[in-house]
């Protein structure tokens, strides 16, 4: 799957210092490897990553092990920002990452009902709790307007945190007004902190 930004996005970070990158990792955890157990990154070449980062930061890449080349952004499946790891209680999330989720965590943690999960497992993120990630009219804002959130940056972290599973989506058809007024249909789309991922930062 590929990022979920637009052109203009990219150009952004492009402009940053952010390049395309094919990566190999290590193994994530100790593994039983030629028939001796090996600790964690010990072994090279594990699997294959296709991550958009500038040339500083990639390496910070969790189990980073090398470069295999300059890739395609066609080909990227996450915007990895190396220098804002998080320091607090789940290191599988940057600082920007962290600013989503808290949002979408605080969501839940206020809700009036004391943060029930819907559907009949109780998995299914509270409907008030979700929030609009492309632009709709004035009574429907977005996470970026509520929360003065750059929609260059916040829309490849939004995706960086898809790709992770973090978040739920859901998408349903609107009708949005153009610049000149013009009524057209359109995809709208929203998201919600998972049950699994409220866990772990709460």
């Amino acid at each position: 799957m590929s990022l979920n930004i637009t052109q203009t996005e990219i150009n952004t970070l492009w402009d940053k210092g952010y390049r395309p990158f094919e990566i190999y990792t290590s193994n994530p955890e100790p593994v039983m490897y030629h028939g001796k157990m090996e600790e964690t990154n010990a072994v090279g070449g594990w699997d294959i990553k296709h991550i958009f980062a500038t040339r500083d930061e990639i390496e910070n890449y969790p189990n980073f092990d090398c470069i295999i080349m300059v890739d395609s952004v066609a080909y990227c499946t996450e915007i990895f920002h190396g220098n804002e790891v998080k320091s607090n209680k789940s290191s599988n999330f940057t600082d920007l990452e962290m600013n989503v989720i808290n949002i979408l965590a605080n969501n839940h943690k206020n809700l009036d009902d004391s943060g029930q999960w819907q559907s009949d497992d109780g998995e299914y993120p509270h409907l008030d709790t979700w929030e609009l990630t492309i632009d709709g009219r004035p009574q429907n804002l977005t996470i970026f307007t509520k929360y003065d959130l750059d929609p260059k940056v916040y829309r490849g972290v939004i995706s960086s945190l898809i790709q992770k599973g973090a978040i739920e989506t859901d998408e349903y058809e609107a009708v949005a007004v153009t610049t000149k007024g013009r009524r057209v249909p359109t995809t709208l789309q929203a998201i919600a902190i998972n049950k699994e991922t409220f866990k772990e930062v709460a």
